[in-house]
């Protein structure tokens, strides 16, 4: 959860159009959903919605890479850095503020034939 991502559009489950978002809220829910997982280590992916109302509701707690880790990178989440020093033992860095805002993603399927 420490990078935000809207999904714009998803087609058959996949991201296929997100970008990072700097909300207050969501960021401040999602680390309290991580220190309620006490204990867990590893990585994990948080989804929340923001209600017509504005409220913050968590819907998914996964233990895998979500399909927009791409774009979590791409604005600065060094995932597969932090998940070596853990395994090393050592505990990463990682600022709640700390990636690019409003960076796109944008995915498309393409058909090979041979």
């Amino acid at each position: 959860m420490r990078r935000p991502r809207e999904r714009i559009e998803v087609r058959g489950g996949e991201v296929t159009k997100a970008r990072t978002v700097k909300h207050d809220g969501i960021i401040q829910t999602g680390a309290r959903v991580v220190e309620a997982l006490d204990g867990c280590r590893g990585l994990i992916t948080i989804q929340l919605i923001l209600t017509p109302d504005r409220r913050i509701r968590v819907i998914e707690i996964n233990p895998r890479f979500g399909g927009g880790v791409p774009l979590a990178i791409h604005a600065g989440a060094d995932f597969p850095r932090w998940l070596l020093m853990e395994w090393l033992g050592r505990r990463p860095r990682i600022r709640l503020d700390n990636f690019r805002e409003g960076m796109l993603m944008l995915r498309y399927h393409q058909a090979f034939f041979r």
